[in-house]
């Protein structure tokens, strides 16, 4: 049946149920990629608008592709209306950006009839998306830093480094700086780390202090910008 539609389509005098099984394709591809990105999202607050504006973009793509039809005057037409609107809401998350492309994309192609390339490809999406969502690309590391303090009578810079990184993937030597004490010269050391897959700050913090001589001034989680997936 989709294969006859395009046939039966005329842009001079469109079809209603032509238009209707456009639009009602586009919905529910849209409200299959807003599920997806739902289930598959690690963000803690649930984006309503967001979930939204996926859902109604691919029905709007579609009307628009629909009314451009075959018109170059139309399409001309269409991206002078687009250019004075400004959109002031910026996607900072490379990964909604991605869904939202996905969202236009569905609805190009049931605007143009594509609606085999619109499932298959929303499928195929879709499964990417959970499957990322469940591999170890979607696991999260914490990310940090960590400023110790240690005597230099009883540490050294490279044995400290090898102290921490053993529950560590990555390590890196930001600062080190001398502070005279009382009773002997002390070196505090500040690291960049990212420790390994399934370690928590507390066990970097418990590891730490069970090393005589070695004391933990401070330590910090920064925000990971990748925890969305």
């Amino acid at each position: 049946m989709f294969d006859t539609l395009s046939l039966e389509y005329n842009t001079e005098f469109p079809n209603l149920f032509t238009f209707a099984i456009t639009m009602v394709s586009a919905m529910v591809l849209g409200i299959l990629l807003a599920f997806t990105y739902e289930r598959t999202s690690r963000e803690i607050s649930r984006p309503i608008h967001f979930l939204q504006a996926m859902i109604l973009i691919t029905i709007v793509s579609a009307t628009v592709i629909q009314a451009i039809g075959d018109s170059v005057a139309r399409g001309l037409g269409m991206i002078g209306t687009l250019s004075i609107i400004r959109f002031r809401s910026s996607i900072k998350d490379t990964r909604n950006l991605v869904f939202m492309f996905a969202a236009i994309a569905i609805g190009v192609a049931c605007g143009v009839f594509g609606f085999l390339i619109a499932i298959v490809g929303t499928v195929a999406f879709c499964t990417t998306a959970f499957l990322l969502h469940f591999s170890s690309f979607s696991q999260r590391a914490m990310v940090g830093k960590i400023k110790v303090e240690y005597l230099d009578t009883q540490w050294k810079g490279a044995e400290v480094e090898r102290a921490i990184k053993k529950l560590c993937s990555r390590i890196r030597l930001t600062k080190k700086q001398a502070v005279t004490g009382k009773e002997a010269l002390k070196f505090q050391g500040t690291f960049e780390l990212k420790l390994k897959r399934g370690v928590e700050l507390g066990q970097l913090l418990e590891h730490i202090q069970q090393q005589p001589g070695l004391a933990v001034l401070k330590l910090e989680q920064e925000s990971d910008n990748y925890n969305n997936i």
